[in-house]
């Protein structure tokens, strides 16, 4: 029992035989979608795979007060939600002045260009590597979030956890990130 949503999403596939998918902060994909999306299926993810999957990615860093933390993850659509291997991520540069929605933004717009340069190479027959997940991270749901986490933010910190960062006032220690590469024809 196929919904009317799914029926018009399994058309448009079939009519234009699209050669990439990509997804940014849409629910999981599931049968019988998953079984007829492109090869090159990937998620636009806010948030450093293994470390913040599912919901509020950008979020989590901060209230572990660890901005460096905070990106996107390029990686590849699977059965189980950010679990697939990893294309490219991105991380922006930090600034003292830089505040959560500041850097949260500054991850998507330095995602976006990353995404278009690897969209561009992949188009003009470039093959991405792809990168396993070693490790298993965290899965966060919207039930994980309540608006009290906020105050160790805002009340707290007064929205200055990357300056206290930066300051080294807080424990530094650097994600494992992973940069794009090409298969070498």
């Amino acid at each position: 029992n196929i919904n009317l949503e799914m029926q018009k999403l399994l058309s448009v596939f079939k009519e234009f035989k699209p050669q990439i998918l990509i997804t940014f902060g849409c629910g999981i994909i599931k049968e019988p979608i998953l079984s007829k999306i492109p090869k090159y299926s990937l998620n636009f993810h806010t948030g450093l795979l293994p470390y913040f999957k599912g919901t509020a990615g950008n979020f989590w860093p901060f209230y572990f007060l660890k901005p460096n933390y905070v990106g996107i993850t390029i990686h590849k659509i699977e059965r189980k939600l950010d679990s697939g291997p990893i294309i490219h991520q991105s991380i922006p540069k930090l600034d003292p002045s830089d505040g959560i929605h500041d850097v949260a933004c500054k991850a998507i717009c330095k995602g976006a260009d990353d995404l278009v340069s690897i969209l561009l190479n992949i188009s003009n027959g470039k093959k991405p590597i792809f990168v396993r997940q070693r490790s298993i991270g965290k899965l966060f749901s919207d039930k994980d979030f309540s608006p009290q986490h906020l105050r160790l933010i805002y009340n707290l910190f007064k929205n200055k956890v990357v300056k206290y960062f930066l300051n080294n006032q807080l424990q530094k220690d650097r994600p494992q990130t992973i940069r794009i590469k090409y298969e070498k024809n």
